[in-house]
């Protein structure tokens, strides 16, 4: 892959809530694919267009601390 043409992205799951990490990359022909949550199988995100994912892994993201005012 073209590391120019790549970010990454995370997307959560609408059940679970589980976070996954992916490469979101632009391509010059329209892709299309679905990637479903590691932990309850939901359908986490799918496409169809000029752009492609891969890599995909659940991470565990820290809640952020709230501040008190």
């Amino acid at each position: 892959m073209d590391q120019r043409n790549q970010t990454t992205v995370i997307f959560a799951c609408p059940k679970c809530g589980l976070a996954h990490e992916v490469t979101q990359q632009h391509v010059g022909a329209k892709m299309s694919g679905g990637f479903d949550c590691a932990d309850c199988g939901t359908a986490v995100h799918s496409w169809y267009g000029f752009f492609d994912y891969s890599n995909w892994k659940a991470i565990k993201i820290k809640p952020v601390a709230r501040q008190e005012r």
